[in-house]
């Protein structure tokens, strides 16, 4: 390869670079800063033109989301069950509905443990967050995803974890500590 053609890609992700440019507009790595053997590495094995910073950028978002949503929703089942059982008594249609199918000591334990569920699901989707962001540890962000996942489907949405998931596995060569040496 040609100098005049490795200096059209960023010798870090591997993004297409203009003559212009002095940094690339994907990662802002500085033009040239890398050796030439590492960035041809990174040109074929990045062959597709999504920015993949993107990718983590987004994995980080929804990560983050679920684990406030998760975790508030969790803690207030989990801590709040008197509230919400005096909330279901005063309104006497609904609490006698209730009462058909449960008793009160297994409502409360119910909300307790779908709450738990949550509360855990929600952790873990925020040690994904925390390690997408800072790039590092990608089979524990993968595992926690997977886990957050699994456990979040207590609320039926723990399906967007398993996409969140591949995104993750599709983004593994921007974790820092996964990326080959040659």
């Amino acid at each position: 390869m040609s100098e005049d053609e490795s200096s059209n890609f960023c010798t870090n992700c591997g993004a297409p670079l203009h003559d212009s440019d002095t940094f690339c507009q994907t990662c802002g790595s500085v033009k040239g800063s890398q050796n030439e053997s590492r960035g041809s590495y990174n040109r074929s094995y990045n062959n597709n033109n999504q920015p993949k910073t993107n990718r983590l950028m987004t994995v980080t978002i929804l990560s983050l989301i679920w684990a406030l949503i998760a975790l508030a929703l969790g803690l207030y089942l989990a801590l709040g069950v008197d509230s919400i059982i005096n909330n279901f008594m005063s309104i006497p249609e609904i609490w006698d509905l209730m009462l058909e199918t449960y008793t009160e000591e297994s409502l409360r334990s119910a909300l307790i443990i779908e709450g738990s569920v949550l509360a855990v699901s929600g952790g873990l989707a925020l040690v994904t967050a925390i390690l997408s962001l800072k790039k590092r540890l990608y089979i524990i962000a993968l595992i926690t995803c997977i886990l957050s996942s699994i456990f979040g489907l207590v609320m039926l949405v723990g399906f967007i974890g398993f996409i969140v998931a591949y995104l993750i596995y599709k983004a593994k060569d921007e974790f820092v500590d996964n990326k080959p040496t040659l």
